[in-house]
């Protein structure tokens, strides 16, 4: 069972993240290295108070294995490096054990919405959206957030999957 603060810092990492990588496929710099100093200073303090150096080797055996297991995704083009990071933290956050159940998820919901894209572009009904948003102010905005940038937002699936299976 996870303690409160990292299920805190989960939250306060995640729910940024689905909503700036939905919109802008964008994932904080900023955002990653504060929730990494905030758990390593919470790990150093659990540590200080008579913590478990097991405990917390499985945290920081997460960060490693969770930017080891994403990166070759990276260096082939297949994924951001948003994502990796990303997926790091959240290793750090959880510790390994529970990298697999959310790259797992993560990668079913992602399927999901590609089936489900793939389908709505064979109806016009998404043409008509796009092109109500293309002469919007609010579409204008974030067709320039994203400068540019396509693709799915696995960034968001791997926040939301990660709320899911820490609340189980």
């Amino acid at each position: 069972m996870l303690s409160h603060v990292p299920l805190l810092l989960l939250t306060v990492l995640c729910v940024p993240v689905l909503c700036t990588d939905l919109l802008a496929r964008r994932v904080p710099n900023t955002l990653l290295v504060a929730i990494v100093v905030l758990q390593g200073g919470w790990l150093a303090w659990q540590l200080m108070l008579g913590g478990s150096w097991q405990g917390a080797a499985a945290h920081l055996l997460g960060l490693g294995l969770g930017l080891l297991a994403l990166l070759p995704f990276w260096v082939i083009g297949w994924m951001g490096a948003g994502d990796v990071k990303l997926f790091a933290v959240i290793g750090l956050l959880l510790g390994y054990r529970m990298l697999l159940p959310v790259w797992g998820l993560a990668s079913l919901l992602n399927g999901m919405a590609l089936v489900a894209l793939w389908l709505a572009r064979s109806r016009p009904a998404l043409t008509l959206v796009e092109a109500k948003l293309a002469g919007h102010p609010c579409g204008e905005r974030l067709r320039q957030m994203r400068a540019g940038r396509r693709g799915m937002p696995y960034a968001a699936f791997l926040a939301l999957s990660a709320l899911v299976i820490a609340s189980i």
